[in-house]
């Protein structure tokens, strides 16, 4: 008895725990999940303190249609609790679901009567209430759950298309509605009432007329409309036949345009009907159905961190399926290869998947991104493709005081290896292309058969270095046009200032006659070129006239397996000398430790892009990033066959943490751009 009384409260605890998590009802299948963490946020930033915030009362408030006095606890939304979103693509319609927790229904159903018109009456489903926002919006709730559904239908048809299946049109009165005949597999479509327009230039052929003929409102004579089949995207032009009591050829604009628009406006109802369809079994499923969760996919759990503020988690396969269906669908007069599912049925178990988990701490906001594929081949591929090291060479060129820079090193003979199998991958799993997979497969070892990877290997081995060193303002001029009153024109030379990179980009190379043989050919046609560049001492120069670019030289060195281009001259200098910088030993570390490595000195940056800023709004919001921005640094490398990388932006100023920061800097953005306006009115006034 006391077990049975302990295990009813774990019991209840499981129960609740289970109703409120929503992540078991988002499917599998979907493309694009993305979670909101409503503890996280609520302990990082207090919904007291959002309410708060101008911008949110004049804005979302406004867009609400919530009383800027009230609170969004006001709402009925629980935002305390975890909130989802994810894109799911089935039956030709993309969807855009929504699902959050309701703390009190009762503000929530006065939030949707304070948004939509009081006709607008929610109907009683299994256990939920559902609700048509609009043509493609919907939403369902109950007591304690909300789900939005936002679904597009997207089966791409055009109109001339469908005149090409066409075969006539036939009406058995002028005064009755037209009847478009189509091709057997289609359905009738009723067009209403249009005039027929005669082409002026055309006269109409006499008739002969029977006395005994009937009145022309009583003709059962047949009006045909032809559309030529060869031509279809001349949808105006027609041949009008008219059968009976008189005849005429002309041109009839005002039909074929009725036509055309009745021929959309069903399209648009069929649009919505699915859609309708569609949404209506998403939130059907969400409250009553047995979904197979992507909680359970192990690609989720391997890349997805539940302790993150924000989470994202990404299927590429499914997404690129989705887009190259549109593509062949969508695009070019008619369908070109035929109708085509959105996304192939078959689960592709190799792709990568990719999350990524959104940390707004304290002094910084931390983004790790992790990539992972359950197919032991394709995650061998991923860890030869990272299996690189910097050249320690590359690293003297980051001078301590540089703007920033990014250093990449990945095995080039892996990455050819990686694209043969992700292209033979999306043959196989691509809707249109699936069948053809065979031949594919064949073209593709061929391919890989004639390329030489590891020549490719030896010409540009993976590793790159580009330091962008400072920028600076440079006077450049260029040709305006200014008009007389007669529109003739007349050029005239003014200036303007624009900003001047001062860069280094580094690549190693084993190849280096190669590499030679390319920088030394401009050399030779310099002249007929009517450009400056030559051969110095060891290097070539590239000059550019003086005024007429924001560059005044390049530079191109061949040297030590490098092959170097720059506007600075010090790093020629650095190279043939064979000295360099000694860069700070974090970011030397973070160069020879991983795969990828970046770093940006945010405050420098804008200090130095400021004279660009000369506005007096943009000055101001300058200064705010200034001030509050810290440096961002980036690094990824492979762990336990995930790839990883990790992006972090420092915060400076008067914040609580990250997330507040951002409130913070567009509250103050607007409060900016405000102010100005309002000086501007006044100064006008």
């Amino acid at each position: 008895m006391n077990r049975i009384l302990l295990a009813i409260p774990f019991l209840l605890i499981n129960l609740y725990s289970h109703s409120q998590n929503l992540l078991n009802k988002i499917p599998s299948n979907a493309s694009v999940v993305i979670k909101y963490s409503g503890k996280n946020f609520s302990k990082n930033l207090p919904i007291k303190k959002i309410d708060s915030y101008n911008f949110v009362r004049n804005e979302f408030f406004k867009a609400l249609k919530i009383d800027s006095l009230t609170s969004l606890q006001n709402t009925g939304i629980d935002f305390e609790q975890d909130s989802y979103q994810y894109i799911s693509m089935e039956d030709t319609c993309m969807s855009f679901v929504t699902l959050f927790h309701i703390k009190d229904v009762s503000g929530f159903v006065r939030l949707l009567d304070a948004n939509y018109h009081a006709e607008m009456k929610p109907g009683k489903r299994n256990g939920f209430e559902f609700l048509g926002l609009s043509g493609d919006s919907y939403i369902g709730w109950n007591n304690t759950q909300a789900v939005l559904v936002i679904s597009k239908y997207e089966d791409h048809q055009y109109y001339h298309n469908y005149l090409a299946d066409s075969i006539s049109v036939v009406t058995t009165d002028p005064d009755e509605p037209i009847v478009i005949a189509p091709s057997m597999d289609e359905k009738v479509e009723v067009i209403p009432e249009a005039p027929v327009q005669k082409k002026k230039s055309i006269k109409p052929k006499p008739v002969q007329r029977n006395s005994n003929s009937k009145s022309r409102k009583n003709s059962k004579a047949p009006v045909k409309l032809k559309v030529p089949k060869e031509q279809p995207e001349e949808i105006y032009k027609e041949e009008v036949i008219i059968s009976g009591d008189e005849s005429q050829e002309g041109y009839s604009d005002s039909v074929a345009q009725a036509k055309m628009d009745q021929w959309y406006l069903e399209q648009g109802k069929k649009a919505k009907a699915i859609q309708q369809q569609v949404a209506g079994d998403i939130i059907n499923n969400i409250f009553n159905g047995n979904v197979k969760s992507i909680e359970t996919d192990i690609t989720y759990k391997k890349v997805v961190d539940a302790d993150a503020d924000i989470t994202v988690w990404f299927d590429y396969q499914n997404l690129l399926s989705r887009y190259s269906s549109t593509f062949f669908t969508g695009f070019g007069p008619g369908k070109m290869f035929g109708s085509l599912p959105l996304e192939n049925n078959k689960k592709n178990d190799e792709a990568f998947r990719s999350g990524i988990n959104v940390y707004f701490e304290k002094d910084n906001m931390r983004i790790e991104q992790r990539s992972f594929s359950p197919d032991e081949q394709m995650t061998s591929l991923g860890k030869d493709l990272f299996h690189s090291k910097q050249n320690p060479s590359l690293v003297k060129y980051v001078n301590p005081g540089n703007l920033g820079f990014l250093s990449m090193s990945i095995n080039t003979e892996a990455m050819a290896n990686y694209y043969y199998k992700l292209i033979k991958q999306y043959v196989n799993n691509n809707s249109y292309t699936a069948k053809y997979a065979d031949i594919a497969d064949v073209y593709i070892d061929l391919l890989e058969i004639i390329i030489d990877e590891k020549a490719i290997a030896e010409l540009m081995p993976g590793n790159y270095m580009f330091v962008l060193h400072d920028m600076k303002t440079t006077t450049v001029s260029y040709t305006d046009y200014e008009y007389d009153t007669d529109f003739k024109y007349k050029e005239v030379k003014k200036t303007k200032q624009e900003l001047s990179p001062n860069f280094t980009f580094v690549l190693e190379t084993k190849k280096e006659g190669f590499m030679q043989k390319v920088i030394n050919l401009p050399l030779k046609y310099a002249k007929s070129g009517n450009y400056n560049y030559q051969q110095r001492n060891g290097y070539y120069e590239l000059v550019f006239d003086k005024g007429q670019f924001p560059l005044s030289n390049l530079y191109f060195m061949v040297k030590d397996g490098k092959l170097v281009i720059t506007t600075s001259k010090e790093s020629i200098d650095i190279t043939l000398n064979n000295t360099g910088y000694t860069p700070d030993p974090d970011s030397k570390s973070s160069i020879l430790n991983n795969n990828y490595s970046l770093r940006i000195n945010s405050k420098a940056l804008i200090q130095q892009i400021s004279p660009e800023l000369n506005a007096g709004t943009s000055k101001k919001i300058s200064n705010y990033l200034q001030e509050n921005i810290g440096n961002v640094k980036m690094e990824s490398h492979v762990k336990s066959g995930v790839i990883q990388s990790t992006t972090t932006m420092a915060i400076t100023g008067d914040h609580a943490n990250s997330l507040e920061f951002f409130f913070n800097m567009i509250e103050s953005i607007n409060d900016i751009m405000e102010k100005e306006k309002s000086e501007s009115e006044q100064k006008l006034n």
